[in-house]
């Protein structure tokens, strides 16, 4: 019982880090954030379910003596339940997703009116559902007769048709993009070029969502003009105005149409998204920007002798990276003459030089490794889902599935290894999943992006689509490892050859298509149809780009060169305050002469008072991103 609970502990804490990366638990509305946190607690579920299903089924299929249950192993009614509840809770979950979401979008001022608008939006896609589940009904009565009873096998199967062709275009791209995305990393210089490329992009993005915010104020203020003081209205336009920075300035614009209440909870709803999407680009472009100003000194100081990173801006550069911490305590220490801080300063020392021979010399023997593993786990994995086949056109199919094999294998040895084998391919198989998810962008409607800046859209979004691949994620993994059907899971789902074309010949067949939606990405070859098309489409690869690349080099030389005309500048405001305090500084170390000489003895310092004063003199500075990707030092 104890490893249960350890693991829910363990489980509970990474979904709340999780959200505080990508959401916010004090800007998201509560129920947004209550809503996301179990939609992802759903799909990151079957990690935990589904290791402890195939270890019971391993034990009831074992004929020695060896077997024994993990500690903490759940019964088979217990599984029941959980599976029962999983599947039907993210069924309810993903009708209820897309109301949620027209509902926080929605400019409308009050919570009825903004009920009508989600409601209203979502109509056409329910009346679709309906449809559609209506004809398959139809279908299914004339073919094999209907019956009640068959209701819930209707709905799996049409569930796990939809997510299983949602996985095979996830799982296709992630197997090949996850080792992709770490071999990149491996040379700093083709990695630095990377970074030259997608820094454009964040400029250019950040100006046109600067512009389309613009407009939209423009607007704004023009209604203001056009509209009476005492119109029934103005209370409305008051609302907007609150969603406004306070320094924003008045400006005038043309195009404002007659203004009615959906006007202005349509230009509401547009001021909100563009303000979001505004601060949310500038601060991408700020964090792009310290990233390859400080990849740039990496790849400069890779010959030092000294085995350290020169910051070639400095500590003041804005950058709040331990490694300039440690430089600066480094400076600080050699300048005092106290014995009793050696140690300090070779601790010092020595975190400057872990750095340096992590960045140079280990982060990219790291990546070498990982990317190697991730290679072998995703060529596995394709390999397993292309045999998958053979059990649709054979009566008895070998196994040539490599995690079926292994974990068959194991049957009669160790249950334990059998789970931790099934916990590393199901893991494996859900990061390249939802990493290809939660890495999609959808233009400015769907885009998951770390330090809080992910919109409520989009974590209801991401939450909806993760709780749709819960049920063919476990189904399709099922398949791969094990030939019979005692698990838990499989009892739970039932039989789905019910409906026609979306049986259990489907499910094994369609997985076939991973290796092929694989190959596709691996050849880039969505990306060389945008281009033969003349699609402007900002990806990156070894045969394109090379004018962006360039341009990205000339951008970030400009911020570099306005980092250092503005430290030379508090560099010297910073010198002439010295000098103004060098006075007052000898006329008080006069007064203390005076008294030492009186009192034939001066007080000394303890160490500790000495070293916290060194630590806490001088002026504090704070780095303060502006608008236009520079850092600003304010006291």
């Amino acid at each position: 019982m104890w490893w249960l609970i350890v693991s829910l502990a363990i489980f509970l804490c990474f979904l709340l880090f999780l959200y505080h990366i990508y959401g916010s638990y004090t800007q998201r509305e509560w129920y947004v954030t209550a809503l996301t946190l179990v939609g992802w607690a759903f799909c990151f579920s079957i990690i935990l379910l589904l290791p402890n299903d195939v270890s019971i089924s391993n034990s009831q299929n074992c004929q020695t003596q060896n077997c024994t249950l993990p500690k903490g192993a759940l019964s088979q009614h217990a599984q029941k339940i959980l599976w029962e509840t999983l599947y039907w809770g993210t069924l309810i979950l993903t009708t209820i997703y897309p109301l949620v979401q027209s509902y926080v979008v929605a400019g409308e001022f009050t919570v009825k009116d903004k009920l009508k608008t989600a409601i209203y939006q979502n109509v056409i896609l329910y009346l679709v559902a309906g449809v559609i589940s209506g004809i398959l009904l139809l279908i299914i009565a004339i073919e094999k007769g209907f019956e009640w009873s068959q209701l819930p096998s209707i709905a799996i199967a049409m569930g796990n048709a939809y997510g299983l062709l949602l996985l095979v275009i996830l799982l296709g791209v992630g197997l090949i993009e996850i080792p992709r995305s770490l071999w990149r990393r491996v040379n700093r210089e083709k990695y630095l070029r990377l970074l030259y490329f997608k820094i454009v992009s964040r400029h250019n993005a950040k100006g046109d969502a600067k512009e389309d915010y613009e407009k939209y104020v423009q607007l704004l203020y023009k209604a203001d003009q056009m509209m009476d003081q005492d119109d029934p209205l103005r209370v409305h336009l008051q609302t907007i105005f609150n969603c406004l920075p306070p320094e924003q300035d008045k400006m005038l614009g043309n195009g404002v149409p007659k203004l009615t209440y959906k006007w202005l909870a349509d230009l509401h709803a547009q001021i909100k998204s563009s303000f979001f999407i505004k601060e949310r680009n500038i601060v991408l472009y700020n964090q792009t920007l310290e990233e390859v100003l400080y990849l740039e000194d990496i790849i400069e100081s890779k010959n030092n002798p000294k085995w350290e990173i020169v910051r070639r801006l400095g500590p003041e550069n804005g950058s709040s990276s331990s490694k300039s911490f440690f430089v600066t305590l480094k400076d600080k220490s050699s300048t005092l003459n106290l014995a009793s801080v050696f140690s300090f300063y070779y601790f010092l020392n020595f975190c400057i030089t872990t750095v340096f021979f992590w960045n140079v010399y280990v982060y990219s023997f790291l990546m070498i490794v990982l990317c190697g593993v991730s290679w072998v786990l995703s060529a596995n994995i394709m390999w397993s889902e292309f045999s998958g086949v053979l059990r649709v056109f054979m009566d008895n199919p070998p196994d040539l599935s490599v995690p079926g094999i292994t974990i068959n294998a194991l049957f009669n040895v160790n249950n334990i290894l059998v789970e931790f084998i099934v916990l590393v391919s199901l893991t494996y198989l859900s990061i390249c999943s939802l990493s290809t998810l939660w890495k999609l962008k959808i233009f400015n409607y769907y885009q998951i992006v770390p330090h809080h800046l992910t919109d409520s859209n989009s974590l209801l979004f991401s939450a909806a689509y993760s709780c749709r691949l819960v049920t063919p994620l476990a189904f399709n993994f099922l398949l791969l490892i094990i030939d019979n059907k005692n698990t838990v899971f499989f009892e739970v789902m039932g039989t789905m050859d019910i409906v026609p074309l979306l049986g259990e010949t489907f499910s094994k067949l369609v997985p076939v298509l991973v290796p092929v939606v694989s190959i596709i990405t691996f050849l880039n070859v969505y990306e060389r149809l945008l281009s033969a098309l003349h699609i402007k489409y900002f990806i990156y690869t070894e045969a394109i780009g090379e004018e962006q690349v360039e341009e990205g080099r000339l951008l970030v030389q400009r911020e570099r060169n306005n980092m250092l005309r503005g430290q030379r500048q508090r560099i010297k405001l910073r010198g002439q305050h010295s000098n103004s305090r060098r006075v007052s500084s000898e006329n008080v170390r006069t007064n203390l002469n005076e008294e030492s000489t009186l009192n034939n003895t001066q007080p000394a310092l303890s160490l500790m008072q000495r070293i916290s004063a060194w630590l806490t003199s001088g002026p504090r500075y704070t780095s303060v991103p502006t608008e236009e990707g520079q850092f600003s030092q304010e006291l």
